[in-house]
């Protein structure tokens, strides 16, 4: 997480605040531990590798969202 810090911390403009990078940090780690409670049902459920398919699908959305929005901007404005 210290790599990426620096990087999230200057695209949302607090960069040297280590208050507002530390609660960034806890943030992540809390939607972690509630993500790991969360995946616990569906692997027992679907098994270990239909579950990593299905959680991908929201970050494979989100890498094209991520891509394609910056597009839109281009075309439309």
């Amino acid at each position: 997480m210290n790599g990426p810090i620096e990087d999230i911390a200057t695209e949302l403009g607090f960069q040297g605040n280590p208050f507002l990078q530390g609660l960034v940090v806890s943030i992540f780690i809390v939607g972690a531990f509630f993500g790991s409670l969360g995946s616990s049902a569906l692997v027992d459920k679907f098994g270990c590798k239909r579950t990593l398919q299905i959680v991908s699908i929201p970050l494979i959305i989100g890498a094209l969202l991520r891509y394609l929005l910056p597009l839109y901007r281009v075309l439309y404005s």
